[in-house]
Formats: structure tokens, sequence, C-alpha cells
């Protein structure tokens, strides 16, 4: 892609944890690109591109975010009730979902 700096992708960079599927991402598509698989033909611009990859990205952090969200409240149920008490609630809650 373009100069990561301009592009808007780096945004809020400084307070995030590399994220190793983003760096994926990108080395595909740089390396799609050197290898000549978009011709001048395609209809792939660089700035539909930056502005996919922009919102991808964002929605990709913002769902880590509430992953994160997610197992410290969970953490925090097991702290509070203690690991038998998840297990058996968690079986319980098992049971009755997988009855049809």
């Amino acid at each position: 892609m373009a100069d990561k700096e301009t592009s808007g992708m780096d945004e809020n960079k400084a307070d995030e944890k590399p994220n190793n599927l983003e760096d994926f991402i990108t080395h595909h598509y740089e390396k799609q690109k050197e290898e000549g698989r978009f011709d001048e033909t395609s209809e792939i611009d660089n700035e539909r591109t930056e502005n996919f990859f922009s919102r991808a990205i964002q929605e990709s952090r913002r769902m880590n975010k509430e992953i994160e969200k997610s197992k410290a409240k969970s953490d925090k149920l097991h702290n509070e009730f203690g690991t038998e008490t998840m297990t058996a609630w968690r079986t319980e809650h098992a049971a009755e979902v997988n009855v049809f």
C-alpha cells in the first residue's frame, strides 16, 4: 500500500499492540502488487484500497478490544465465583443450548 504514515492506517498505532493480522494483510497485498497481479485496467485504485484497509484494520482493532473486555469480565467472574462454579454453569448452559 502507499506510505502508511500518510494513509491514516497508523492512526492510534502508538497505543496499539503490534497486530500480526495487519502485517500479514499488508505484506501479501504489497507482494501481489509487486508481482503484477493488479494490472492497469484493474478497478482497484489506491484510494479505495487504502480506505478498505483502514476500515478493516479499525474493525479488527475494535473487535480485539471487545475480546479483551470479554476476557476481563470472564476473569472477574472466575475470581468471584471460582472455577468449579463457573464450570458447572458452563456445563449447564451447554446442556440447555444443545437440546433440540
